[in-house]
């Protein structure tokens, strides 16, 4: 029996159908092919299930910038079995220390700059906010939270009409550093006023109309120029216990209190001669030079904010302050072990803290 024959009708039914099944095939595959490209080049968009889009810009900026200069400089206490441990590795950890009202007034920079207790790190921007890795640390607020933003939820700083400023830190030796201008009018010079252990009218005044009148360099912050402020503590103040500090700042159009009260606590320097006693080759990259034998007063305290770190009411002692460890090679340090270059070795360093700290009248833990 022969085959059935198609009709014309059939025929033209088969190929549209044909045709169609091939259309159909042909969309399919080009659009899976699209969507497996999305999910693996994100800047195609699309992407399946893992979703598009770029790096957040603060990530991207701790993963590039601070967290490699972590890496090349806290890697001295920040280890898995000693002191700060390796969190500050950690973006979502380190996220939740960045905030605060400003790029140079939040948590981390005010713990890695010392301003708050950070154990034998003590300060790590003694050059300034503008230097690593405070620097590092400002920009990426910024990154994260824009010129203006408030980190955290923290508000932006809001200029005064009269004055704004802030105490930065109290060093080993007394000295406080701050800022203070009219941010409305930087050209004038606004003045600063500090009491201890009481607002103005109730507290010893330690400084009263001084101008903020000294370069202070951070381009990120308002402050940046000739507003800083240096005021040296009385020795009565300088007893290793915890003070409050109450500032003022002052302008034409009135006085304000400028971010107080701020806590500290600071030592006298009693020990220059022992200090001088003794000689080391650190003067290529310090400001003491290489023969202490005639040290400027400067350089004497430079070096004592470095053994005054941390505090021996933090449970510094002799061998257990930045200065004998950086020494002995014990964190992270440029220069290495230098023990075998000081006159004396680092026992030398030892006998100074305690011709330093060693004073009974000087507190162990942080009392008032």
């Amino acid at each position: 029996m022969p085959a059935p024959q198609m009709t014309k009708k059939g025929r033209l039914l088969f190929s549209f159908f044909l045709g169609l099944a091939l259309f159909l095939s042909l969309t399919y595959n080009n659009c899976a092919k699209m969507d497996s490209k999305g999910a693996d080049n994100p800047s195609l968009g699309g992407g399946g299930g893992g979703g598009g889009g770029s790096i957040p810009a603060g990530l991207n900026w701790f993963n590039t910038k601070v967290k490699p200069v972590f890496q090349s400089n806290c890697v001295g206490c920040h280890t898995n079995t000693v002191n700060g441990g390796t969190r500050i590795f950690d973006y979502v950890t380190m996220k939740a220390m960045l905030n605060g009202a400003s790029s140079i007034s939040n948590n981390l920079i005010l713990k890695t700059s010392g301003q708050i207790n950070h154990g034998v790190g003590g300060n790590r921007c003694s050059l300034g906010l503008a230097f690593t890795p405070c620097k590092e640390i400002a920009e990426w607020w910024t990154a994260e939270y824009g010129a203006g933003g408030g980190g955290g939820g923290g508000p932006p700083i809001v200029a005064s009409p009269i004055a704004n400023g802030e105490i930065k830190q109290v060093l080993s030796y007394g000295k406080i550093t701050g800022v203070a201008a009219r941010l409305g009018n930087l050209n004038e010079t606004v003045t600063v006023s500090i009491y201890l252990d009481g607002a103005m009218g109730t507290g010893i005044a330690v400084a009263v109309g001084v101008p903020a009148n000294l370069l202070f360099l951070d381009s990120s912050s308002p402050y940046d120029g000739f507003h800083k402020f240096e005021i040296q503590l009385p020795d009565s103040a300088l007893n290793g216990r915890l003070h409050d500090l109450y500032a003022y700042a002052t302008s034409s159009t009135g006085t304000i209190a400028i971010g107080t009260p701020f806590t500290f606590l600071a030592y006298r320097r009693v020990a220059q001669a022992s200090f001088n006693s003794f000689t080391l080759n650190c003067g290529a990259c310090h400001i003491w030079k290489a023969n202490q034998g005639n040290s400027t007063i400067a350089e004497y305290s430079a070096a004592f904010d470095t053994l005054g770190r941390p505090a021996k009411a933090d449970g510094a002692t002799a061998t257990n302050n930045v200065f004998f460890i950086k020494a002995s090679g014990g964190m992270s340090h440029a220069g290495g072990n230098q023990c075998g270059n000081i006159s004396g070795g680092c026992g030398s360093i030892s006998n100074w803290w305690t011709a330093e700290f060693g004073n009974a009248l000087y507190p162990s833990s942080r009392i008032r």
